[in-house]
């Protein structure tokens, strides 16, 4: 009997050290993780506690496999997943809340970690959130494929809804169904230091999508995705974004690293620094698609190659392009501007061109290129793939752009600087072998598949520079060089700038 009260006394007592504490491990609120015990609700009976309490620290203790759907962290709480455990998404949709539909299949009303309408709330520690991504779309041995996605599904995996002072810190974020890491209408957003790993080829696979924010700051993360990795975004329910800096980051994926995709609200004051960015299909991209500005924007210092397996890969592009239909080619949706961009210190390994272009009627204004350098271990003819191409980030570029085999292509640009470039050109016109994928698809077509022979390869013929429509502004690069002695350095039409040489 005094063995019993002795036990109960400290259970009371440990209970309440660990409140006065602020600390509030999962394990005393009965979960098991063991993988196979649903611990959704007693994971969220240990972040209520915490909540009640003023706020504290959620531990996720190691070793332990937690499978879960919909948690919702709140005010003042911080959940830890400790070095060793892992948060596991269920593979049954019953499991997760149904929050709202979004603007776009990818963003649905389920996640597997929610926040909304909270302040200082915070996602850190060693361990692994896992949204077992495979459940939720169709898979193919062949690669390279996109993989169908399954409807509903969680995406994204881990949403933070008109919060202020989010935090997510050093964890593991793997295996997204969609979207893995979401921030939308948020002020005062730091991510720091984590680890985001998805399938090269999942659906809509993004990494860190921030939409309608302020104050944002990321850095110091390993990305490897499928999709965007890192994407700015204003949509139709959204805010502007604004006050954005992504920092000391390495990336690797199947579409764009650093990207402005949707443009509904103006966007601005955001810079992009320090990254390198491996075997993926464009290392920046602005488009400029919906009916916002895009404006003071810098890139620097950023290092990538574009060895991945599709066709028509490019350093960076800037397009701003009205939506038309296809047949009847009238405007369906105008699209957007953009002004005040900077890139500088950039170096390139890649087959294709750098583009920056706008329909006639869109804007592209005060774009400066600063310390450009190309590195070419082979081209690409833009000539076999421009013209057929079906992606919607081609419709903002002229037929002749389209096909043009120069490094860079710009269209329709108000003050055009380039100040600094330089190209290596290949010593021979064989593919190197890491470069030779003997298949390559086109960005977001399922029925684009490309067959490549590289056993007798020719490279074209490329100029260094094809200039279109471009109103002011200066280029001062004197080693300059095209790829063949027989063809011009520069193309110049319908233009008034100045070449300094």
């Amino acid at each position: 009997m005094k063995n019993t009260v002795l036990f109960l006394f400290l259970i009371v007592l440990f209970s309440c050290q660990s409140k006065q504490s602020g600390v509030f491990n999962v394990l005393d609120y009965g979960a098991k993780g063991d993988s196979v015990t649903m611990d959704r609700h007693t994971i969220q009976k240990a972040i209520d506690a915490a909540y009640e309490n003023g706020g504290g620290t959620v531990i996720v203790p190691a070793p332990g496999k937690y499978r879960i759907g919909t948690i919702w962290l709140k005010d003042n709480v911080t959940l830890e997943i400790q070095g060793g455990a892992t948060l596991y998404g269920s593979d049954n949709i019953a499991d997760y809340d149904s929050v709202r539909w979004g603007h776009n299949e990818d963003r649905c009303p389920y996640h597997l970690i929610m926040a909304k309408d909270a302040k200082n709330v915070t996602i850190q520690g060693q361990g692994t959130i896992d949204g077992l991504g495979w459940n939720w779309y169709d898979h193919t041995d062949v690669k390279p494929r996109w993989m169908n996605k399954h409807t509903p599904r969680p995406s994204p995996m881990v949403e933070f809804d008109n919060c202020v002072d989010v935090k997510v810190r050093d964890v593991l974020l793997t295996n997204a169904a969609g979207w893995t890491l979401h921030t939308f209408n948020c002020d005062q957003v730091h991510i720091n230091g984590i680890r985001l790993i998805n399938n090269l080829f999942g659906p809509n696979n993004d990494g860190i999508d921030v939409t309608g924010c302020t104050n944002v700051m990321i850095s110091d993360c390993y990305i490897r995705t499928c999709d965007d990795a890192i994407c700015l975004k204003t949509t139709t329910d959204s805010r502007e974004l604004r006050n954005v800096t992504v920092t000391n980051c390495t990336m690797q994926t199947t579409c764009v690293a650093l990207k402005f995709g949707e443009t509904s609200k103006d966007m601005g004051d955001v810079t992009f620094s320090n990254c390198v960015i491996t075997q993926s299909s464009r290392a920046f991209g602005i488009y400029a698609t919906w009916g916002g500005t895009v404006e003071n924007v810098i890139v620097s210092n950023i290092i990538c190659n574009t060895n991945a397996p599709l066709v028509l890969n490019r350093p960076f592009q800037i397009s701003a392009w009205d939506t038309r239909d296809k047949k009847t080619k009238e405007v369906m949706r105008k699209g957007g501007s953009v002004r005040n961009v900077i890139v500088s210190n950039f170096i390139a390994t890649t087959e294709g061109r750098i583009l920056i272009n706008a329909n006639d009627n869109r804007q592209i204004e005060n774009i400066t290129l600063k310390d450009i350098k190309i590195i070419y271990p082979y081209m690409e003819d833009a000539s076999l793939y421009g013209p057929e191409a079906t992606s919607n980030q081609f419709l903002g570029i002229d037929k002749a752009g389209m096909e043009q085999n120069a490094a860079m292509v710009v269209s329709n640009v108000k003050n055009f600087v380039l100040d600094g470039m330089d190209i290596t050109w290949p010593e021979k016109s064989e593919v190197p072998l890491e470069w030779q994928h003997p298949e390559r698809i086109e960005n977001g077509k399922f029925d684009k598949v490309h067959q490549l022979n590289y056993e007798n390869y020719k490279n074209p013929d490329f100029n260094a520079l094809y200039l279109n429509n471009i109103q002011g502004g200066y280029v001062r690069a004197p080693m300059l060089s095209s790829s063949n002695i027989n063809t011009k350095a520069i193309v110049l039409t319908n233009s008034k700038i100045t070449i300094y040489k």
